[in-house]
């Protein structure tokens, strides 16, 4: 089941580890990015801008417990989990297949 959280800045990496954690196991996680061109002067740089900011999607069969997100829900590195997940998988799997 997806769910959809809002991570602290710059706080990403130490949110994955924590759930990774706290599940005993490795839940798939997406966040949309776009390449994204900048150029000043003569010099070009590219770079991945998340098309989300703070928001990553975030899968796992243990997610269907309402009892588990809620323990989740004070993770270090994390503001929140988005609700209404269970009732708009559709809407975001759909999402996630087009941003892939």
């Amino acid at each position: 089941m997806w769910v959809v959280a809002k991570i602290k800045h710059g706080e990403l990496e130490i949110f994955k580890k924590e759930l990774i954690i706290k599940l005993k196991a490795k839940p798939i996680f997406y966040v949309p990015r776009i390449k994204v061109e900048k150029s000043k002067k003569a010099r070009t740089k590219m770079y991945s801008k998340s098309i989300l900011e703070n928001y990553i999607f975030c899968f796992h069969e243990n997610f269907k417990s309402t009892k588990l997100i809620k323990q989740l829900g004070f993770l270090r590195g994390l503001n929140f989990f988005l609700e209404g997940y269970k009732l708009n998988q559709e809407p975001i799997v759909k999402f996630i297949n087009y941003c892939k």
